[in-house]
């Protein structure tokens, strides 16, 4: 007989064997055979019980650690019994649970490093905050923004914003908050747009930061743009306005005054025309549509052709130009836009250039780069202006730049052409002394 069952009947039998050979004992009439049975029978009904203890006690001791360390979460452990009996069922059916409870922590973690992966993606910065007001999560982009030490902090000491406290708090009384704050840096301000949404059965609020500088830089950029542009062209358009209805009331028979309003039309024609075409090139520097194609340009031979086209202009002025560079230097750039480079930057330096002066182009190779250096000896930008001189209708000298016929775009446009052929642009310069543009270009 197997299982628990037959050893319990084995137990059994030897102790009803063990009960005989004690009541014969008792009663007195004792032989030798019956003597010997008895020892028999207490030595078996010991063995027996011993027996099934060791039996039973054994396999379960290994159920009841293999159990204890399945609940501290060593998923890992096994019974692995061989028994046919209750006990082996006992000890297969907790390793079925086991490898059940792997498969689905195993899944867990599968699912949790998505959603990981998936949150530190995400150009947003996410955070989740329990019903404590602590945070319990954040992403790449929020430890980026809150440090590393963001888990387990409130929101006002991780993020310095009492406007997204507030929203987080009326957001765990149920009410979604959306808010735009801003976030004092080291260097600059920033500026966030914020989604405080609350999570079910008020279990904490989960918010999402999208940063938004970019955008309303942009923004801002586009409103000065259309304002400058409008404002440029309202002027001459006004001019024009004028001297075309005065000799439309009879001016035009006035031989004093005449030929003076029709150069004036032809003139504010001219700036209009020229912020026109400014405007077309800037749009297509800063076009990602528009082609520019790079090919082994000789920079000395560019900077030459440039000179003599602009020789008139400087011997109008008495002003020396001369081009520097003994060793050729050849750049991997587009050639049109290279022209249009030193064509802006020769011209400014002639235009600010004092009579008598002098312009110097220098090329050369630097440091892997094709480097070229137009250097003026005129009255110098100060340091205030300096680091905006290539924004877009921005002027040191406002009144002299339009009494030269400047438009406030040729830097802008100069400065977005050499970033569209991988080049940059710096500038140096100090009052009474001068100013130095540097282009840097990739080599052929």
């Amino acid at each position: 007989m197997r299982g628990l069952a037959g050893q319990a009947l084995f137990t059994m039998l030897g102790a009803v064997a063990l009960a005989l050979g004690a009541g014969a004992l008792a009663a007195g009439g004792i032989s030798d055979g019956v003597l010997v049975g008895g020892g028999v029978a207490i030595v078996l009904a010991i063995a027996l019980a011993f027996w099934f203890w060791w039996a039973v006690s054994q396999p379960l001791r290994d159920i009841g650690l293999t159990s204890a360390k399945l609940a501290q979460g060593d998923l890992s452990v096994r019974v692995r019994s061989r028994r046919t009996d209750e006990i082996g069922a006992l000890g297969r059916a907790i390793d079925r649970m086991a490898e059940e409870l792997d498969e689905r922590m195993a899944s867990e973690r599968l699912q949790g490093a998505r959603s990981r992966a998936i949150l530190d993606a995400m150009v947003e910065a996410v955070l989740v905050i329990d019903p404590d007001g602590r945070i319990v999560t954040a992403n790449a982009a929020m430890r980026r923004l809150a440090g590393d030490d963001a888990i387990g902090r409130t929101v006002i000491e991780a993020i310095r914003s009492p406007e997204l406290r507030e929203a987080v708090r009326t957001a765990r009384d149920g009410a979604e908050q959306r808010l735009i704050f801003e976030l004092a840096g080291d260097r600059d301000t920033r500026s966030f747009a914020a989604t405080v949404s609350p999570l079910p059965d008020q279990e904490g609020v989960v918010a999402v930061l999208h940063d938004v500088t970019e955008l309303q830089r942009t923004d801002a950029v586009r409103r000065d743009f259309v304002a400058n542009a409008s404002h440029e062209l309202r002027t001459p358009l006004t001019s024009i306005r004028g001297f075309a209805e005065t000799l439309a009331d009879g001016a035009l028979d006035d031989a004093a005054v005449a030929p003076r309003f029709i150069k004036g039309i032809v003139d504010n024609a001219a700036r209009m025309q020229a912020l026109v075409d400014d405007l077309v090139d800037l749009s297509r520097a800063e076009s990602p549509d528009a082609l520019f194609e790079a090919e082994r340009v000789d920079v000395g031979r560019a900077a030459r052709h440039v000179v003599e086209g602009l020789e008139a202009r400087a011997h109008a002025r008495k002003i020396t130009v001369t081009i520097e560079g003994d060793t050729p230097t050849f750049a991997s750039c587009d050639a049109g836009a290279l022209d249009q480079v030193l064509v802006n930057l020769v011209d400014n330096a002639i235009k600010y250039t004092p009579e008598t002066g002098r312009v110097t182009v220098t090329h050369r190779m630097e440091k892997g780069r094709a480097l070229i250096e137009v250097k003026d000896d005129g009255p110098g930008i100060g340091a205030q202006h300096l680091p905006r001189i290539f924004e877009r209708f921005y002027r040191v000298d406002a009144g002299r730049a339009r009494r030269q016929g400047g438009t406030g775009l040729g830097l802008a446009i100069v400065k977005h052409l050499v970033q569209r052929m991988d080049g940059e642009i710096t500038a140096d310069s100090r009052l009474g002394r001068g100013t130095r543009f540097l282009v840097r270009l990739p080599p052929a």
